[in-house]
């Protein structure tokens, strides 16, 4: 999978501490925090849009890049 880039939207998991499970939503990546580098961006986080809110996502949250 690739790194996600600014201005992409991705597929997330979110909300693994509700009952039902983790869902997919859909974000926007606003910035990243380039802690690591390539292969181990998954330990990076990633500042998020999703509906006008603000969201920090965890690099290992991200499923798939929305075509």
């Amino acid at each position: 999978m690739k790194t996600p880039k600014i201005n992409e939207y991705w597929h997330v998991k979110y909300g693994e501490a509700l009952p039902s499970g983790p869902i997919n939503i859909i974000v926007l990546v606003t910035e990243d925090k380039k802690e690591f580098n390539p292969p181990n961006w998954r330990c990076n986080d990633f500042k998020c849009e999703h509906r006008g809110n603000e969201l920090i996502v965890p690099g290992n949250c991200f499923v798939e890049k929305l075509l």
